[in-house]
């Protein structure tokens, strides 16, 4: 029964990302974000940080990640799908028809497809439910999503290692003080 129902979640999770891959867009109006997330496998606690904006404003979240995100990579998955929710609540979603997220998480940024092809995590149900729900999440707002990955740590010089740095540091603070929401901050300038 477990596997039948496996098989039925990736084949969900294969048609949401495939119809994802095929939109077309003619006019293109971006949404783009970093996510990160902090870890640690003695506690199975875990922040996350997101930094996400429109071409109007920028709302920067972190808080813990979820009882489910027991690993690394879940807890990255949960930044990902902390800032797409983010994107499609807090901004200008309506507009936009693109969401650009990125992660320093190399195997969260191939289960979206990044480098080419679509490596589904094998044997881990929340993982896959994660990953529907965010591919839902952007078809449900006409968002094109498209998630790649960044060198994390490689230091403040440029807009996205500074970025990364940002939501990295917010993951950690988020992790180790576990309140509900840790930074909240919505930028409009003008």
């Amino acid at each position: 029964m477990t596997g039948k129902r496996d098989f039925v979640g990736i084949t969900k999770v294969i048609g949401l990302a495939n119809r994802n891959r095929q939109r077309k867009i003619d006019d293109p109006h971006f949404l783009s974000g970093y996510s990160d997330a902090s870890f640690h496998p003695d506690t199975h606690e875990g922040g996350f940080g997101a930094w996400v904006r429109d071409d109007r404003q920028r709302v920067i979240v972190s808080g813990p990640t979820p009882p489910w995100a027991t690993t690394s990579n879940l807890a990255e998955l949960a930044a990902l799908f902390a800032a797409t929710y983010i994107g499609v609540t807090r901004l200008d979603a309506d507009r936009a028809n693109i969401m650009v997220v990125k992660t320093d998480c190399q195997a969260v940024a191939k289960w979206f497809g990044w480098g080419g092809g679509q490596r589904l995590p094998k044997k881990h149900p929340d993982a896959l439910r994660i990953i529907r729900d965010t591919w839902k999440l952007a078809e449900d707002h006409n968002l094109k999503l498209i998630v790649k990955w960044v060198k994390g740590h490689q230091g403040t010089g440029s807009t996205p290692g500074w970025l990364n740095d940002r939501v990295d540091k917010m993951a950690r603070k988020a992790r180790l003080s576990r309140e509900k929401e840790c930074y909240r901050e919505i930028i409009t300038p003008g």
